[in-house]
């Protein structure tokens, strides 16, 4: 996906294409992961990276994945 696709497309999309692309059965899905590959797609994104982790995490579980919620705490 092309960067400047990225900035129409909303955050909730971008989610839900993260989520889908995740293989069955490959472990629980990693939110700091999710957060860098979205953040690489779409780098002006306003959202803070709990925000994007939240986010992604319910299209996760929507698609039968289990989240490994391992996104540093901020200071």
């Amino acid at each position: 996906m092309a960067i400047s696709e990225s900035r129409s497309r909303s955050i909730e999309a971008l989610a839900e294409d993260y989520a889908r692309s995740r293989r069955e059965g490959a472990g629980p899905v990693s939110m700091t992961a999710a957060v860098r590959a979205i953040r690489m797609v779409a780098p002006d994104m306003t959202h803070t990276d709990s925000d994007v982790a939240n986010i992604v995490a319910a299209w996760v579980v929507r698609y039968g994945h289990s989240v490994d919620f391992d996104l540093p705490r901020s200071a």
